[in-house]
């Protein structure tokens, strides 16, 4: 079957910017005297947002049966 892309335009533009700042922060809060677990918790999460982002495939997104891209349809009106 495989994956089938469930995440549309401005969705993959909001993942990624946040997936991104998500990880700059927790890289950079490391430095500032930050716990280390915050800061891996931060990594984490904005790493799974830029590949959701990346491969245009959110798996909750799957589970929920959300699909946040346009169909030709969607387009045409």
């Amino acid at each position: 079957m495989g994956m089938v892309r469930n995440v549309g335009g401005l969705d993959r533009v909001f993942r990624g910017v946040i997936g991104l700042a998500l990880i700059y922060i927790g890289v950079f809060s490391g430095w500032l005297g930050t716990d280390y677990v915050s800061a891996y918790v931060l990594c984490a999460i904005g790493g799974i947002f830029t590949l959701t982002a990346i491969f245009s495939y959110c798996p909750a997104y799957g589970f929920v049966g959300l699909n946040t891209t346009q169909t030709n349809k969607d387009r045409k009106k």
